[in-house]
């Protein structure tokens, strides 16, 4: 017999228009920029990287010429110019050819049952200098992620502020009371996700991290982790970016964003 051919429409995206606070009180009077966005499959929200070819968000961005919202995603070793091993769209960018984890062992992940969790690979074995294979990346792949961002640290895991002192991944002063630009990923119980970005520069203005929790929390996220922040803090939306970079040339080059 003769089947009919079903036709399944692609899962659909919708993004909301950008909340821009000129001045947020709780986040040292900061200018904020806070974006929800929900997809039908985590295979919607897409990651590039090319830590040997860095470029700034807007050209990344017009070279893909898809998306409606963009940012950037993991920090980098500024002495050597490289990501850590992370995932891009279910496969492994495996920068040190024996998967090192290197020095950033917080880890956001999203699988791809579409759930966002933070992960943290401290380990004695994370130092590049021990030249120790962790398989991170791999391993990742194996558990269904995605796409992963590493730096540091978790904000909330399961619906609570995460404190990332008392593990070393974050001291107490950088933790509290350090500002910087600030860019934030989170995921609302009912799997919506937060984009939240802050303006600053590094030790001169911007947030802390607690406030940067404190923020996601309030706006109903259950899991959050803190991207690379500073100057590489860069937003994008429909088209053109939205925050004000800090560095004194405008935006910066940076390795790794995520879009949708």
């Amino acid at each position: 017999r003769t089947e009919a051919l079903t036709v399944t429409a692609a899962p659909a995206t919708s993004v909301t228009a950008p909340v821009i606070t000129a001045s947020d009180a709780t986040l040292s009077n900061a200018k904020s920029y806070l974006v929800e966005f929900t997809v039908g499959a985590a295979t919607n929200i897409r990651q590039v990287v090319n830590d040997a070819s860095k470029d700034t968000l807007s050209n990344i961005m017009t070279g893909l010429g898809v998306g409606t919202l963009a940012w950037n995603s993991a920090a980098w070793d500024t002495s050597t110019g490289r990501v850590g091993d992370i995932v891009f769209d279910g496969g492994v960018y495996d920068n040190f050819g024996v998967e090192d984890f290197w020095w950033a062992q917080s880890m956001l992940v999203i699988d791809l049952n579409n759930r966002l969790s933070c992960r943290n690979w401290s380990s004695p074995n994370s130092d590049p200098a021990a030249n120790v294979p962790l398989n991170i990346g791999a391993q990742s792949v194996a558990e269904g992620a995605w796409i992963t961002a590493t730096f540091r640290a978790p904000l909330i895991v399961d619906g609570v502020a995460y404190n990332p002192v008392p593990s070393g991944l974050i001291t107490t002063a950088g933790f509290n009371t350090d500002v910087s630009g600030r860019m934030a990923m989170g995921q609302k119980a009912n799997g919506t996700y937060v984009i939240l970005c802050v303006d600053g520069a590094s030790g001169v203005s911007g947030c802390t991290m607690a406030q940067l929790g404190t923020k996601l929390l309030a706006a109903g996220c259950v899991q959050a982790f803190n991207l690379d922040g500073g100057g590489s803090a860069t937003l994008w939306y429909s088209g053109s970016v939205i925050n004000t970079p800090s560095d004194a040339g405008g935006e910066r080059d940076i390795p790794a964003a995520i879009y949708v």
